[in-house]
């Protein structure tokens, strides 16, 4: 799905500012780097706001 990410960037403009909401796992870690370090606007990983849970809907559900 990353490459997808940037493909559609790549079609419909770069933003200037993009959040990742992306599980806290490997897989998520992986995808955070990766559009890092290929995004030409700036990256905001948000994964830090629901930890330790794995991902924001695990986090929101605990909130109840």
């Amino acid at each position: 799905n990353v490459e997808k990410v940037i493909e559609h960037f790549n079609v419909f403009g770069m933003p200037q500012h993009v959040e990742l909401w992306l599980d806290n796992d490997e897989a998520g870690r992986n995808a955070t780097v990766t559009l890092s370090d290929k995004l030409t606007c700036t990256v905001e990983d948000k994964a830090s706001v629901y930890a330790p849970h794995n991902d924001l809907n695990d986090w929101l559900v605990a909130l109840k």
